[in-house]
């Protein structure tokens, strides 16, 4: 028996059909999963994130409007959350002192101090790029150490875009921090 397509399965969705919402969920939870554990690093955080996904699919069954294929509209809904989550709840603190301790642990203690120092330079120049998305994409490249084409992915872009993205953001705190930040780049 051929597998109903997302598009049909979508149709079928608008209209209440739980079969549909149950295939569509078995077929693309792991990649909401996936998209919530790569950036959260927390597999409950995740597994609420897909539920939280699944349940704005449900409840908004009937004025979906989906542009794109329902699996990067499920990828995006994912990525989404775990950014709301992370502003919400403050975990990008978490994660940035977790990154902090992580690669500062073995050095010498004026060396693990002058590191923290320059840390909260550039966030605290961080917090003058105007663009959330530029944030975004610097501290995915730069403070979270994803590659290029990861935080593209995370972000719905291209690479070439998540590239300018972070030279816009690299920019405005070089302008703040001058030599300070060349170290880093």
């Amino acid at each position: 028996m051929d597998q109903p397509l997302d598009e049909e399965l979508l149709f079928e969705l608008r209209e209440g059909k739980e079969y549909a919402f149950s295939v569509i969920y078995i077929r693309h939870r792991m990649k909401a999963f996936r998209v919530a554990y790569f950036m959260l690093q927390n597999q409950q955080e995740a597994e609420d994130v897909v539920q939280d996904v699944f349940s704005v699919l449900w409840k908004n069954r009937s004025n979906l409007n989906i542009n794109s294929s329902l699996k990067s509209y499920i990828s995006v809904a994912a990525r989404n959350k775990c950014l709301d989550m992370i502003r919400t709840k403050g975990l990008h603190h978490k994660y940035a002192v977790e990154f902090n301790h992580n690669h500062t642990e073995a050095a010498p203690a004026n060396t693990q101090q002058e590191h923290k120092e320059f840390l909260n330079n550039i966030q605290t120049a961080l917090k003058s790029v105007k663009s959330d998305i530029y944030k975004e994409a610097f501290t995915m490249v730069h403070l979270q150490g994803l590659n290029y084409k990861e935080a593209a992915q995370l972000l719905g872009t291209s690479v070439p875009v998540s590239r300018t993205y972070v030279n816009r953001a690299m920019k405005v705190i070089r302008d703040l921090m001058k030599n300070s930040l060349s170290s880093l780049l």
